[in-house]
């Protein structure tokens, strides 16, 4: 298993990324009331904006409807914020009698830009804090057997400008990079900074069928870089179903109405994080890996508001502890776990 993990990190990191930088990250479109528009009549060449004088105008726009109206209307400068938690319940480590759980908090803010039509300039913000709590763990960091704990507590904070261009039809493209500084309470800020950038482009190829690639480069703690490619996936099955990548993997989607929607996704995280100098493995790094497989729920009862809950398994993990000087102290492959979280977004 710890091979299989090891060999591929890469690509699956990359679907990883992929799937975020397709989403855009973030959305920021707001319904706004119009008063002079003409349904058939279009903002550049693209489809039809409809006609909005009222709030039960928009209720009964359908979803497509809705995201060419909020798209088309949406102001020059917002602003949005976003929260959320995850739990995930007590996980086995290969070969020893501990096992570690984990809660996770995030949240993050930022603004968007209208450059023209079909783009927009964003500048995003965000928080991660997470806790981890382990039982029986003493002698999982070698030759150390009073340590029971290595650490309880990490945060990461990470910094993403992105360009975006999102045309209803043709191609599609987003330029953005990332800074990230990630690392337990006292841990060394300078060594605790991994940066990267992407670039990825998408066309679509058939009425309901989008395709691209692109390019990620990220820095690790570990030393080195990650270089892979991403790949870009929408298929629209039916006017209700849609698979491909998503905002933060691979899935399937149903959309019951406008405003819910129900689906599946794996996707895979990775997280590295900067251990203290006064840790039992000084200066070191910590690197969790987690492939989750969930059940979604999503309510938007407007462009402005998403509520999405999950459950679901993280079927493969990996723990994996490191020195400073790069050298592998010790690596422990997880059981399967039970997942639960909820997210919201809101612009204004």
């Amino acid at each position: 298993m710890r091979r299989f993990m090891k060999t591929t990190n890469n690509s699956m990191l990359g679907a990883a990324f992929g799937a975020v930088m397709v989403s855009g990250l973030v959305g920021t479109a707001a319904a706004q009331a119009v008063d002079d528009g003409a349904l058939g009549e279009s903002d550049a060449g693209g489809p039809a904006v409809p006609v909005v004088n009222s709030k039960d105008d928009y209720l009964a726009l359908d979803r497509d409807e809705r995201r060419v109206f909020s798209r088309a209307r949406r102001p020059d400068v917002s602003f949005f914020v976003e929260g959320g938690g995850r739990y995930s319940s007590a996980s086995e480590l290969d070969g020893t009698n501990a096992d570690v759980s984990v809660a996770r908090l995030r949240a993050a803010l930022g603004l968007s830009f209208r450059v023209n039509d079909d783009t927009d300039f964003i500048l995003r913000l965000g928080n991660e804090f997470s806790f981890y709590e382990f039982e029986n763990g003493a002698g999982i960091v070698p030759g150390m057997p009073a340590v029971d704990e290595p650490f309880d507590s990490v945060r990461s904070t990470t910094l993403t400008p992105l360009l975006r261009s999102l045309p209803e039809t043709g191609w599609q493209w987003t330029l953005g990079g990332r800074v990230t500084s990630a690392g337990e309470p006292g841990a060394d800020f300078n060594d605790s900074i991994a940066a990267g950038g992407f670039v990825l482009a998408s066309y679509d190829i058939a009425e309901n069928f989008r395709l691209g690639a692109g390019v990620n480069i990220v820095t690790r703690l570990e030393g080195g870089l990650f270089v892979f490619p991403i790949p870009v996936i929408q298929w629209d099955i039916a006017d209700d179903l849609r698979i491909g990548t998503t905002e933060r993997g691979f899935g399937l989607t149903y959309f019951i109405d406008a405003n819910w929607r129900i689906g599946a996704d794996v996707t895979f995280m990775r997280r590295e994080y900067r251990l203290a100098d006064d840790n039992a493995i000084p200066g070191g790094s910590f690197t969790d890996i987690r492939v989750p497989v969930a059940l979604a729920v999503t309510y938007s009862p407007s462009p402005k508001t998403v509520i999405t809950g999950r459950i679901g398994s993280e079927v493969i993990g990996d723990l994996e502890f490191n020195d400073r000087n790069e050298n592998e102290v010790a690596s422990y492959d997880l059981s399967p776990t039970l997942m639960v979280g909820l997210d919201l977004r809101i612009a204004f």
